[in-house]
């Protein structure tokens, strides 16, 4: 009994801190992501910048839609130059978030424009690279040879994208998308979409919604994009995207140790 009672404690535990723990965001079981999916093949893709401008002026059932995606930069400067993970994001998403800079502020509409250079670091590089210095909000830092000016230092514990979204990597820094004439243009499939519904809207709803606006871009799309690829959409509310890949493998070990604490009462 022993034995069977601390594996259920053990592993709820785990399913407790993986699947019921919120993620951190104000409200975020109204939080989805908006995929682009195809009728003919499984899985999901991104979106294009000039996708995410339609559909934040069609869709009816988001408050907000805001765009983000991640890559590696080369981070400069003293002690020696170090890779870093950079998450280029609209700047609707950190209020949508609801979660406010533990100094400083977050980047402007204005400053969401091309060629703008301003940049919010987390806590962790703060310290780790940056020493805790107070004074580095106002300050230059370099990405990829090109000077950012810092603006806002978030609070520590602080993640987006969270782990467990599809095609991102967790971030150590944000920076602008500023999206350029060309990358409106062109249908690229790089960015994710994460929305807030509005209240009394249910996902059916909004999957139903975000369907309806992709068929009126792929619509829009040339023709010769439109014979290689057709679109459709789907929204994942982002809880279930962060623990889809170990919900599975949780459920199972649950399920294990539950019929290990049948036998021990079978036992006594």
């Amino acid at each position: 009994m022993a034995l069977s009672i601390g594996s259920c404690a053990a592993i709820f535990s785990v399913v407790s801190a993986v699947l019921l723990a919120d993620l951190g965001y104000r409200d975020s079981t109204r939080l989805g992501v908006i995929w682009h999916t195809r009728p003919t093949a499984a899985g999901v893709i991104g979106v294009s910048p000039g996708d995410f401008v339609s559909y934040r002026s069609s869709l009816s059932t988001f408050d907000q839609i805001a765009a983000v995606t991640t890559r590696g930069f080369n981070l400069g400067g003293s002690p020696a130059p170090s890779r870093a993970t950079c998450a280029r994001m609209t700047d609707g998403m950190l209020p949508m978030l609801g979660v406010s800079p533990a100094q400083g502020r977050w980047f402007t509409t204005e400053e969401d424009r091309a060629g703008t250079r301003a940049i919010v670091v987390s806590h962790r590089l703060w310290t780790t690279r940056f020493g805790s210095d107070g004074r580095l909000i106002g300050r230059d830092i370099v990405l990829d040879a090109v000077p950012y000016r810092v603006v806002g230092i978030m609070p520590d514990g602080f993640a987006f994208p969270p782990e467990g979204v599809q095609g991102l990597a967790s971030a150590d820094c944000w920076i602008p998308a500023g999206f350029t004439p060309a990358e409106l243009a062109t249908p690229a499939f790089n960015y994710v979409l994460v929305g807030r519904l509005k209240p009394g809207v249910s996902w059916e709803q909004a999957g139903a919604d975000a369907h309806a606006g992709a068929q009126k871009i792929w619509a829009s799309y040339p023709a010769a994009v439109q014979s290689q690829v057709q679109l459709t959409a789907r929204v994942i509310p982002l809880t279930e995207q962060v623990v889809a890949s170990s919900r599975t493998s949780l459920y199972l070990f649950a399920g294990s140790v539950a019929m290990l604490l049948l036998i021990g009462c079978a036992n006594v």
